[in-house]
């Protein structure tokens, strides 16, 4: 799995619990700790191992409802996974989130 492969999966994964307008009970409980999770892990295999629990997760509660309140927490935890995503699977890219050396020495 590429690593743009697992950042497009967790957030359709997100997209899929914002689209049916979960609740906060299981489905924000259960979006919350998958970003919880997903910012935990450190390398790549980590990462897939939670999407695929989430994946399976999430279509146990494709048909939960909730509030507006609760379609934003989904939304926040969405963020948390995508910024935690990028960040591990940027890890090893030479150069990436790093400061321009030359925007330091003016």
């Amino acid at each position: 799995m590429t690593k743009l492969q697992m950042i497009l999966g967790g957030s359709a994964v997100v997209a899929v619990f914002a689209l049916v307008g979960c609740g906060k009970n299981k489905a924000v409980a259960a979006t919350e700790e998958y970003a919880e999770k997903v910012c935990a892990c450190k390398d790549a295999d980590c990462l897939k191992k939670e999407n695929e629990a989430f994946t399976k997760k999430a279509e146990e509660l494709k048909d939960a409802k909730g509030s507006d309140a609760d379609m934003k927490a989904i939304e926040e935890a969405g963020k948390k996974v995508v910024d935690c995503t990028m960040k591990i699977t940027m890890k090893d890219v030479p150069g990436a989130g790093k400061e321009d050396k030359k925007d330091e020495k003016k």
